[in-house]
């Protein structure tokens, strides 16, 4: 067959990437041909996603993609959920998208719960409450901005909004509808009457696509620049492409971790779960590519670490990653621990600060070398994947032998947690692309549409053409023992079943605490999630 040349654009919270994929029928190439920073803005005291800069950003790249491909016959955009833009109906915005760290929706949450029960939410929509949900913000921006909504011709998420304005698409994509909480995953569709309880407007909500769904050919002003390629949309929630793409061999028995500026830490399952239980532990069931449920915990992530980056660069202390990540080894394991779900980890304004007044508050010595925060923040964040992963057996009932770590995040690494280029038990694969038109337009074409009640075995059989999220890696747990591939985000403390849990490095034999649920954790470790 004759190569297919596919640009995927990736957002994520810390930066931006287009990738050039190419596909001959047997073998995938991938390159990275443009990476752009992210940097959202800050106006009258709240913060925004700089939408048009970060458009010219992907314009770039798709040009540098054309220019080395010679043509391209598709792109897709994926990108973080729940925010959105309003637009009129020529694709013009009405205002710049908020950022969803934003404080409007402070306080908002419980206004919603004083009108719709929590109950009735999640029966309804089945996902986890989070303060910057699309319901909320949309529920502060009517409050704050009243009428606009109304106004607006079309309602949409982020990426949804860059097809627009590359073929003129109104659509959402499913994958990235159901993080909105205002999507019903039984009845597949929006749950208009709880939003017009809450009196928000539904005149904006556009018709909801699968992904695989051939958007529309490129724009008349951009075919000078890119050709004529078709826009089709992948799964366009960033984690929703990187799951479809996992190597699993099986249906079950696997969970993942997508790691970048959040962490999500799941399975797939055929269908929601959508139980009292499930309510209580606060998990999400998010939609996936072939009709799957990405059942899954946000937790902070590495928004932590590039927080305290942040506020090292402004008082004029600049450290990269690699450089922190080395000085790691030299600070003892486990001297420190936080919840890294805490509220006051959502947006601070000194994440060092709030990281120390945290580890005094539950008495523990305060930090102050950078590589201490590091390690802090690293060790905690293992832990609290355990957490989750328990958690989703004691809900699901799932036997959870093999963890997939993708996502960003999985290229920066805890070497202070589990070392470097490790040798050992377990499966361990590496996967360069979260989807490659979600493997690489295998199927023949693009624009087929992901269909529902697929699963595991379709995901060769999957094409989109689009979103190729590259550098990802997975890692896998074995018989008891962590085995991690390159500098994977990861720790042996994972497989929980004593309190050492040994792992081989290539270099090195070391041993790393781990401490099980069932013992007494650390003083000021996690305090109150019993209780939550």
């Amino acid at each position: 067959m004759a190569t297919r040349n596919m640009a995927a654009v990736d957002l994520g919270a810390e930066s931006g990437r287009v990738i050039l994929a190419r596909f001959d029928g047997r073998s995938l190439g991938l390159e990275e041909v443009h990476r752009f920073p992210n940097q959202p803005v800050t106006l009258h005291g709240h913060r925004f996603w700089n939408m048009l800069g970060l458009w010219d950003e992907i314009l770039a790249g798709l040009r540098r993609a054309r220019k080395l491909a010679g043509t391209l016959d598709s792109i897709g955009v994926d990108t973080w959920g729940v925010d959105y833009g309003l637009v009129d109906a020529d694709g013009f915005l009405l205002g710049q998208p908020f950022q969803y760290r934003d404080h409007r929706t402070s306080g908002v949450m419980e206004q919603v719960f004083a009108r719709v029960p929590r109950e009735a939410l999640y029966r309804r929509t089945g996902i986890q409450f989070l303060p910057f949900n699309t319901l909320f913000q949309l529920y502060a921006h009517e409050r704050m901005q009243p009428g606009e909504l109304a106004h607006a011709h079309q309602l949409l998420l982020i990426p949804d909004l860059l097809h627009n304005w590359l073929c003129g698409s109104f659509s959402i994509e499913r994958t990235n509808a159901t993080t909105t909480q205002c999507w019903d995953p039984i009845a597949g569709a929006w749950v208009t009457d709880l939003l017009e309880q809450l009196e928000i407007t539904t005149s904006m909500l556009p018709p909801v696509v699968e992904a695989g769904t051939a958007l529309g050919e490129i724009l008349p002003e951009w075919r000078g620049d890119l050709g004529l390629p078709q826009v089709v949309a992948p799964a366009t929630h960033d984690t929703g492409s990187a799951i479809v793409a996992i190597p699993a061999q099986r249906a079950g028995g696997w969970g993942y971790i997508s790691s970048g500026t959040w962490s999500l830490v799941g399975v797939e399952l055929p269908q929601p779960v959508m139980t009292q239980e499930s309510l209580a532990a606060n998990f999400t069931n998010e939609g996936g590519v072939f009709g799957t449920t990405r059942y899954l915990k946000n937790v902070m992530g590495l928004w932590l670490l590039q927080e305290c980056q942040r506020r090292w660069n402004l008082d004029g202390h600049a450290i990269d990653y690699e450089t922190l990540l080395a000085d790691v080894d030299a600070v003892p394991p486990f001297a420190a621990l936080i919840d890294p779900d805490d509220s006051r980890f959502l947006a601070p304004k000194d994440m060092p600060e709030a990281i120390n007044a945290y580890l005094l508050e539950y008495g523990q010595g305060p930090l102050v070398a950078p590589a201490a925060f590091a390690r802090c923040i690293m060790e905690s964040l293992v832990l609290r994947y355990r957490e989750a992963f328990q958690q989703i057996s004691q809900l699901t009932g799932a036997i959870i032998n093999q963890v997939h770590i993708v996502g960003g995040g999985a290229q920066r690494a805890a070497q202070p947690v589990v070392g470097r280029r490790p040798r050992g038990a377990g499966d361990c694969r590496t996967l360069r692309g979260d989807c490659a038109g979600e493997r690489a337009d295998a199927a023949g074409g693009p624009g087929r549409t992901a269909q529902p009640g697929g699963g595991a075995r379709q995901r060769a059989e999957y094409s989109h053409a689009g979103l190729l999220a590259a550098q990802r890696r997975t890692c896998c747990l074995g018989r008891g023992r962590a085995a991690f591939q390159r500098d994977s985000l990861f720790a042996s403390s994972l497989s929980g079943k004593d309190r050492r849990c040994e792992s081989r490095f290539s270099s090195r034999v070391s041993t790393i605490p781990c401490f099980p649920m069932s013992a007494s954790p650390p003083r000021g470790y996690w305090n109150g999630w019993a209780s939550a």
